[in-house]
């Protein structure tokens, strides 16, 4: 998905007013060139698994000129190129609760980056970077 010439794991584009998208209960991983997750519309984010990404696990924001409100918990994000990236907000607000996420060993990035001035609730992560072996599923 999205239209830069990555392979996002699940895309929600932008101007999605009034969204009320749930991704809960995924494995999501091995996205040669893009994240696990690219969501750029108010979105529900939770009991996922995602490791392996070229890109960070999660990617928010890009949200143009929507007010958008990301939940993201419960989450286990491990082995990418970053946990949780918030970047490039658009005219409209965000409003991000992130919280009982587990990160470890997302490599060359922060676990949780958040770039822009927004409305955030950031409580009970767990981040390390001691590495973990990919699940068996």
């Amino acid at each position: 998905g999205g239209g830069d010439g990555r392979s996002h794991g699940l895309y929600h584009d932008h101007s999605q007013a009034n969204s009320t998208l749930k991704i809960h209960d995924n494995v999501i991983s091995s996205n040669p060139r893009g994240a696990g997750i690219l969501a750029k519309s108010s979105t529900e984010i939770y009991n996922n698994t995602i490791f392996g990404n070229s890109n960070v696990g999660i990617s928010i924001g890009q949200n143009q000129g929507t007010n958008v409100t990301y939940k993201i918990y419960g989450n286990e994000i491990f082995n990418n190129n970053g946990g949780i990236m918030e970047h490039l907000k658009g005219a409209g607000s965000i409003t991000l609760s992130l919280y009982d996420n587990t990160f470890y060993n997302n490599n060359g990035r922060a676990a949780i980056n958040i770039a822009d001035s927004i409305k955030q609730t950031v409580t009970n992560n767990t981040i390390s970077s001691v590495s973990k072996a990919n699940p068996i599923i």
